[in-house]
């Protein structure tokens, strides 16, 4: 497990933002009144990524207002964000190009 409220404010509303050095920034606020959540961050082949940092960074394009970041490994192109709130488990995979990189405001 990891520190409670090291990764408050993620929730499964998130954007894939930059690759810098590697890594994949992942960007995601908590909903209003919404419950804490959980989040896990995988690398493809399914074994558990080490968090490296985590990061206040405020408002994101406008759409997340209280924000935080998480960094994870940039495996072949692609990592795995699972999001595991109280009620289900919801897992998203984010891929894009080792090129691509995007300023978290699409």
């Amino acid at each position: 497990g990891w520190p409670a409220g090291m990764l408050r404010g993620i929730a499964a509303a998130y954007v894939a933002g930059p690759i810098v050095n590697g890594k994949l920034w992942v960007y995601g606020s908590q909903p209003a009144g919404g419950p804490p959540v959980v989040v896990e961050i995988d690398v493809c082949n399914g074994e558990p990524a080490t968090v490296l940092g985590h990061e206040d960074v405020g408002s994101i394009g406008g759409v997340f207002s209280d924000g935080a970041a998480v960094f994870a490994p940039w495996i072949n192109g692609s990592a795995l964000l699972r999001i595991d709130p109280p009620t289900r488990t919801v897992t998203h995979r984010v891929s894009l190009p080792a090129s691509a990189h995007t300023d978290g405001s699409s």
